[in-house]
């Protein structure tokens, strides 16, 4: 994941700072949005 692409910032911080645990693929899978990762 890159975090130096402005339009992530706020996804992958929701992600990190919900303590939601993902399966390895799912971050990888650009078909994934990163807001429904948090979610889980």
């Amino acid at each position: 994941m890159s975090v130096n692409t402005w339009d992530v910032i706020g996804p992958i911080r929701a992600l990190v700072g919900s303590g939601a645990g993902t399966d390895d693929s799912a971050p990888r899978d650009p078909a994934v949005p990163l807001e429904s990762l948090a979610a889980r």
